[in-house]
């Protein structure tokens, strides 16, 4: 984000743009931004401020505490400078009660992104080859082979799961022909991404987890929404969630409650494969996934697997 906002400073500038960019980072540096207006550009106070502040990723906040202080000091922020234009993103697993609350004091609206129409995920399978690819034919090439995979396929409209498909095609240079391998290269892409993340606070609760554990927990959160049966609709109360992923470690490494409530809130905010159901549920991203992840489940965990 620090790199691609300076270059795009720098950019603007050469060609005598009228907007300019610019990026902090408290987390990085004690930049005492919501302490004092020193540091601030002078067009942020007064009614015709014309400066858009643009804070991206509140769920990164990994601690719950740490998130609610985060969004109170956004809340402080507009309302001391609330002539600007404000926008602050973050999955619905960082939205808990608190910082709904902090947001609506502050007047900022929650609007919740829509599934991709199909000319959206066009264009950004062809800006995504275009990206990847130097060579322009080539990239149309691989975008228009993707596009006549996926067809209608229903996965592909949200964000996330786009990008884990696109990630096994540029990866693989085609997609599996049965879905079962589709959706284990999806479901590895996506618990990867917490691999990727810098900064796993929580993870050291039980000792650091692999690829491989978390796929594991995940499978056991989609065969207990599945035992539930048709009555028991597709989320898992956050109670039972927990107490699933306490009975997946031995008794000599099992993590304290509040220990396995912190691998949940990880395993929604880093995997892409959970989301939470109001505020005490959470359910699958897509039903695909859930039945997925029951069946593996099934597979590896169960001696009755064959039945």
């Amino acid at each position: 984000v620090v790199a691609l906002s300076e270059c795009l400073h720098h950019e603007l500038r050469a060609i005598g743009a009228k907007v300019e960019v610019g990026v902090l980072c408290p987390g990085w540096v004690n930049t005492g931004l919501a302490n004092t207006e020193e540091k601030l550009p002078a067009e942020l106070a007064g009614p015709a401020c014309e400066v858009a502040v643009l804070l991206d990723g509140l769920d990164e906040v990994p601690v719950a505490l740490d998130r609610e202080r985060a969004a109170r000091g956004v809340r402080d922020f507009v309302r001391r400078f609330d002539g600007c234009w404000y926008g602050v993103t973050s999955r619905p697993a960082g939205l808990g009660p608190a910082e709904r609350l902090a947001f609506e004091r502050a007047g900022l609206t929650t609007v919740r992104v829509q599934p991709l129409e199909p000319d959206q995920i066009e264009r950004f399978i062809h800006a995504w080859y275009g990206a990847l690819i130097p060579d322009r034919r080539d990239a149309r090439r691989k975008a228009r082979d993707l596009l006549a995979r996926i067809g209608d396929n229903s996965l592909t409209r949200t964000p996330i799961t786009l990008i884990a498909t696109a990630i096994v095609h540029h990866t693989l240079g085609d997609l599996p022909e049965r879905r079962a391998e589709l959706y284990e290269h999806c479901v590895q892409a996506l618990s990867g991404r917490w691999d990727d993340a810098k900064e796993e606070a929580g993870a050291h609760l039980t000792g650091g987890l692999s690829r491989a554990s978390k796929v594991r927990l995940l499978q056991r959160l989609a065969h207990a929404i599945h035992e539930q049966g048709e009555s028991g609709g597709q989320t898992l109360e956050r109670g039972p969630a927990i107490a699933r992923i306490r009975d997946a470690f031995p008794p000599d490494t099992r993590p304290e409650h509040d220990d396995a409530e912190a691998v949940l809130d990880l395993l929604g905010a880093r995997s892409g494969l959970l989301m939470p159901e109001g505020l005490r549920a959470w359910r699958f991203r897509h039903l695909t996934f859930q039945e997925y992840l029951t069946a593996r489940y099934l597979c590896a965990e169960r001696e009755d697997a064959a039945q």
